[in-house]
């Protein structure tokens, strides 16, 4: 993920939760936060009370922070009830890490979408990561030198490590459908581009938007192309979805997946427009010369790619060059094996 300060968010509400406690955002609403071990160190996660117990949006992490973190929360904010019901946005592990350890331990329904059950089984079961041959004979065509490294992220093994197993019994959720979580009414609002098949929720009784990772305040989510979804054109999809949350009232509430609950969607919307468009400019800039994937990310991120920034910044650049291609801004040619891409003239 990637910082923008094209418009900034207004935050109506002047309580933000420390890692591990919950306050109360609305009448039986509930805003906790869970610790990431990243620079993007919290994810925000929903709980709302319901007859006999609590309904939950998102996880966070299979690990021992986590961990204890719930059990902090389970003895202060949810008073020893239990959970009834666990709701996944998408398959990223800080949203769907404890998912199934949670299902297992409090026997609650997980709600998820068919793509976030579906990717999400696939990265769990896996693959040989580090002698798929199709996947090292893309990381040499782009030019990828830590094919290790990038093989390991896109497969599986760093995945496994860090969620609990993906639910098998899911009522899998579809769009524009209709869910009681607690006292209210929301419906679905499955969107491409960050994740297959997020799960984004909007009450329109209150106007109230759970975005996941689909629209935040003041960091863009990541979008990305790798070996296993190559030539998927991803920034499209994403960029296509905005739609949709264009389409909801300009006073919505939203309640993000990262930092703090904050109102201004539509400005917000284009301030994530305005970043993509400057980041697409700053990649046909870099190619007026030829340049492979693996010269263009280093060259558009700026800052040192360590550990799993590293294969994201590949990924997400691949996914600005896919877009430009398609759109016939750029082209590319092969040398020597090797995909190079130019600004068309």
């Amino acid at each position: 993920m990637s910082a923008t300060s094209v418009a900034k968010p207004v935050y109506p509400r002047d309580i933000t939760p420390e890692i591990a406690q919950g306050v109360e955002l609305l009448p039986g609403l509930f805003w906790a936060r869970l610790p990431l071990p990243f620079e993007l160190n919290h994810i925000n996660v929903w709980l709302f009370e319901e007859e006999d117990g609590w309904a939950l949006i998102d996880t966070g992490l299979h690990s021992p922070t986590v961990y204890e973190a719930w059990r902090t929360l389970y003895g202060t904010l949810l008073d020893g009830r239990r959970l009834e019901r666990i709701f996944v946005t998408h398959m990223h592990p800080d949203h769907i890490g404890l998912a199934e350890h949670l299902r297992a331990t409090f026997n609650a329904e997980v709600y998820m979408t068919a793509a976030t059950q579906d990717r999400g089984r696939l990265l769990w079961q896996g693959m040989d990561a580090v002698n798929d041959p199709g996947i090292r004979d893309f990381c040499r065509t782009h030019g990828i030198d830590r094919i290790d490294d990038y093989a390991a992220f896109i497969t599986g093994r760093e995945y496994r490590r860090i969620i609990s197993g993906i639910p098998e019994e899911a009522v899998l959720t579809t769009d524009n459908s209709e869910l009681r979580i607690g006292e209210r009414v929301w419906t679905p609002i499955i969107t491409g581009g960050h994740a297959p098949g997020h799960m984004s929720l909007y009450c329109e009784d209150e106007s109230l938007l759970v975005s996941g990772d689909q629209i935040l305040p003041t960091i863009t989510c990541n979008i990305s192309v790798f070996a296993n979804n190559y030539p998927e054109d991803a920034l499209d999809a994403y960029l296509r979805s905005l739609q949709r949350f264009e389409e909801l009232p300009r006073d919505t509430l939203v309640l993000p997946s990262h930092g703090r609950v904050f109102t201004g969607l539509h400005e917000r919307i284009d301030s994530i427009r305005a970043h993509h468009r400057e980041t697409l400019d700053r990649v046909l800039t870099l190619c007026e010369q030829p340049l492979c994937l693996g010269e263009v990310a280093p060259k558009l991120f700026r800052r040192k790619l360590e550990g799993a920034n590293y294969s994201l910044a590949m990924g997400e650049a691949m996914a600005h060059i896919v877009y430009l291609l398609n759109r016939r801004e750029l082209k590319m040619h092969e040398e020597e094996g090797v995909c190079y891409f130019v600004r068309a003239k």
